[in-house]
């Protein structure tokens, strides 16, 4: 990940994403949507520690879903079990932040 910053909200609460702090948190692979949350003190539920067994850390991508990697066969495939799937539904955790632009999340 480079070292510019942006901007990452979850539910109307707002952090700077800091690339020096992007990987506090051990939970959620490298890179995820999970792990920036958590290294930033958002809340994102993530019952199965991020490993993309569960669909605890299901989110609406509101902006910046072009920052993000696309959809792989295994979150797709959890995706088919979410009540309330919507196009911009994504998995936190199997989510990757590809490049650096504001991204606005919301939980269902």
């Amino acid at each position: 990940m480079k070292t510019q910053s942006f901007f990452l909200t979850i539910d109307q609460q707002t952090v700077k994403v800091d690339p020096k702090n992007y990987f506090k948190s051990d939970l959620g692979h490298e890179g995820s949507l999970l792990r920036a949350a958590l290294s930033h003190d958002l809340k994102l539920d993530h019952r199965c520690g991020g490993a993309g067994r569960c669909t605890t850390c299901h989110v609406y991508v509101l902006k910046g879903e072009e920052a993000l990697s696309k959809i792989q066969i295994k979150e797709e495939n959890q995706l088919k079990q979410v009540y309330g799937r919507q196009k911009n539904s994504r998995l936190a955790c199997q989510c990757f932040i590809e490049t650096q632009k504001e991204i606005i999340l919301e939980r269902p």
